[in-house]
């Protein structure tokens, strides 16, 4: 059975370091809307099949998700992750024991997860096969609401309902820094090692890219990014690990342009792939 997952960022570190992850419960349906506008212009005596048909606005899409927060016993639905330290770099998340009744669930959401500033960012997940995180479905983008209702004679469980914007997420205050990486794909030619290929941000930013960052990590291991970068503007990095070889289990990477004078830009997808270990 698959899962819908919500995950929340820290916003003040330089990687995608996640605070918190909440796994619906009582799933019950998701719609996604993919918005293409396209203006259309008639001419007079003019039939449909001549109508002229222009797109001057760029695509958007949105995800409506809708499940039932009821209590939930011993389940935890929550699970928290403190922020990387110099001396605790890789925290093991843990559950968040006020996740299981129906006011703790709606408290979390009111106090600890919706949006709370213009650098709070998200992932959505549509979770296909919980044994293989590689098939998972990811939205980066932000909460634009979250709608909680109640009805007699269920007086005891909650109909909750979720807007999901899919883009990046970008503040008023961010410098011209370059867009995202594209086309992110990854391979393990050999044991213990996994090479990274992708495309060059659209936009890069006020200033030249000078190199990329990728960063790794073991999933779900309780582990911190380590992170290697090329030499140049080369769109690749083979071996990302370099002299370390890498133990078997799936692994999640991201790249980032950097800028010279402007720093990292946004990261890109975050993508999966399995190892083998040496």
């Amino acid at each position: 059975m698959g899962e819908i997952i919500f995950v929340k960022y820290y916003e003040d570190t330089d990687n995608k370091d996640t605070e918190w992850t909440y796994t619906l419960p009582n799933f019950k349906s998701i719609t996604y809307d993919m918005n293409t506008p396209v203006s259309p212009m008639p001419m007079p005596e003019e039939d449909a099949s001549e109508n002229i048909l222009v797109k001057i606005e760029g695509n958007s899409s949105k995800l409506t998700v809708n499940w039932v927060i009821k209590d939930m016993g011993t389940v935890t639905t929550v699970t928290k992750t403190a922020k990387p330290t110099t001396l605790v770099p890789n925290p093991t998340p843990t559950n968040y024991a006020a996740s299981s009744t129906i006011r703790d669930q709606i408290e979390w959401f009111k106090e600890e997860f919706r949006p709370s500033s213009v650098a709070s960012a998200y992932e959505l997940i549509v979770r296909l096969d919980p044994a293989d995180i590689t098939k998972d479905i990811v939205f980066p983008g932000t909460f634009s609401g979250f709608n909680f209702s109640m009805q007699s004679p269920s007086i005891l469980t909650f109909n909750a309902s979720a807007k999901f914007m899919e883009g990046s997420v970008a503040t008023l205050y961010e410098v011209d820094t370059s867009s995202a990486p594209l086309n992110l794909i990854l391979t393990s030619p050999t044991a213990g090692s996994i090479n990274a290929t992708w495309t060059a941000p659209s936009d890069p930013g006020a200033s030249a890219i000078s190199q990329y960052r990728v960063s790794y990590r073991k999933w779900n291991a309780g582990q911190g990014w380590s992170s290697s970068s090329t030499s140049g503007t080369g769109t690749s990095l083979a071996d990302i690990s370099g002299s370390t070889n890498l133990s078997t289990g799936t692994y999640e990477v991201y790249v980032e342009a950097f800028t010279t004078g402007l720093g990292l830009g946004r990261a890109s997808f975050t993508e999966h792939i399995s190892v083998i270990g040496v």
